[in-house]
């Protein structure tokens, strides 16, 4: 981890990393870079460390209301029956603490995210062009006007070195449908005619 760019997204395994002290030295003043100039990893983060934090507190929280409840709900000389009770209960409240740990695990996992619309026109200029999120199905618009041909074209996304990310069909109406979407990096999406040449080019960046 500690050759990892400073560009590139945090993973989920890099937060909770992150969060718990896990890192070292320079990973971590890598991971922190990032943080300074990523909105996206920044709420990711945030919204993480909330929720581990609201376990921690809730799981604390009942622990006491638990433990004063056993001790003030029995006679003096039934106390000393009552610690053993009561370390029974922290065992219990442990294993609670514990199922509740995993749920965080369980429940951090991000829902599919709903499908982003994004819309890409023929006046584009590179250092302002659509974003999207990385991993976000996205709906892509293009602008088609004055292309040739009513039937439709051929349309693929490569990435910055040429690699080709999506290759699909579409009609004219210009709906490219991109259902699992893409890694963050910028790429480009070609429009082409039917001998192959190229007919239009839109830069798409996805965060």
């Amino acid at each position: 981890m500690n050759s990892r760019s400073s560009q590139r997204c945090l993973s989920e395994t890099e937060v909770e990393d992150f969060l718990f002290n896990r890192l070292s030295g320079t990973t971590r003043e890598v991971i922190e870079e990032h943080l300074l100039v990523c909105a996206a990893c920044q709420d990711m983060v945030e919204k993480e460390e909330g929720y581990v934090s609201a376990m921690q507190a809730a799981v604390r929280r009942l622990e006491s209301e638990q433990l004063e409840r056993a001790w003030n709900g029995v006679k003096e000389d039934q106390r000393g029956r009552a610690w053993f009770s009561s370390r029974g209960l922290g065992f219990a409240l442990v294993g609670l603490a514990a199922a509740l740990a995993v749920g965080v695990f369980v429940l951090r996992t991000p829902q599919p995210m709903g499908e982003a619309e994004i819309s890409l026109a023929v006046e584009r200029n590179v250092t302002s062009a659509p974003a999207a999120r990385a991993g976000q199905a996205l709906k892509v618009s293009l602008d088609l006007q004055g292309l040739p041909g009513p039937a439709g074209y051929a349309v693929e996304v490569v990435d910055q070195n040429g690699a080709a990310a999506k290759k699909a069909q579409v009609e004219a109406t210009g709906v490219l449908r991109i259902g699992s979407g893409l890694p963050a990096g910028r790429y480009w999406v070609r429009v082409l005619g039917a001998d192959g040449g190229l007919l239009r080019e839109f830069s798409l960046l996805v965060k």
